[in-house]
């Protein structure tokens, strides 16, 4: 990331923490890793396209990672704001994790793949439409988190201007579609969740989708670090890919 375009991140995510006075909104006192929205993860040679998860779990009231809170709670706020892809942050390289789950986890690098045949893994810009945790149960907070978001965005999007932008599940969409601004004209879709429990991969059959969107079959083939044939999730992976390429294939025409 260029050095000038880190710096004016890095005062966005500042300008857009949450203040004294909006602890009642959050019905709380926030941890030390959700004062601040986190940067979005831009490598040094970026396509351009943004890929937005939902959020981060941390808390384990979330389900979230011991590890990975500790990790936040141990370095400087610089670090905690750019965690993404940070090392310092998930003790592995960006290629391996970044902390968004979706990227993480292989459903979003396989349907970018086949959607964009023409990028690499490492070229993708990848956060969360919702740079701070989501609560389970406290859905006012969630509301006005993603009131906090759509800010946030919107002075994102004018500072690193990308040419696509891509969310996944409700409040992805509902939180960029809000902040979209049409001035950018850069291209925007959302995405259904690929955690949203769904029968709908068992309606298609595999070959047919593979016939339709050759470029599946290929990144999954080639990625098998990501997914296995043998994996029981085989099916979703390709599910969900066909549903994104057709998404981005109807959106960039």
């Amino acid at each position: 990331m260029d050095n000038d375009i880190r710096k004016k991140i890095w005062q966005i995510c500042r300008d857009h923490g949450i203040l004294e006075k909006e602890w009642e909104s959050y019905h709380d006192e926030p941890p030390a890793y959700d004062r601040f929205p986190y940067a979005p993860y831009i490598p040094d040679k970026w396509n351009k396209i943004l890929v937005l998860g939902t959020t981060q779990k941390i808390n384990t009231r979330n389900n979230g990672d011991k590890e990975y809170r500790q990790s936040l709670l141990d370095v400087s706020d610089e670090n905690m704001i750019f965690r993404l892809g940070n090392s310092r942050v998930t003790c592995v390289e960006s290629d391996e994790q970044i902390g968004v789950e979706d990227w993480d986890n292989g459903f979003l690098k396989i349907a970018m793949l086949s959607g964009f045949p023409g990028s690499k893994l490492s070229e993708f810009g990848v956060s969360n439409a919702i740079p701070w945790e989501l609560s389970r149960v406290d859905k006012e907070r969630n509301n006005f988190l993603q009131f906090k978001s759509i800010n946030f965005w919107k002075s994102i999007f004018h500072l690193i201007k990308p040419k696509c932008v891509i969310s996944t599940g409700r409040f992805g969409h509902h939180t960029i579609l809000l902040c979209y601004p049409r001035e950018m004209k850069f291209k925007y879709f959302n995405l259904l969740s690929p955690q949203a429990p769904n029968i709908a991969f068992n309606l298609f059959d595999e070959e047919d989708l593979y016939f339709r969107y050759p470029e599946i079959r290929l990144a999954m083939e080639k990625n098998s670090k990501i997914i296995k044939r043998s994996d029981p999730r085989w099916g979703r992976f390709v599910f969900f890919s066909a549903h994104a390429v057709s998404k981005i294939r109807s959106t960039l025409v």
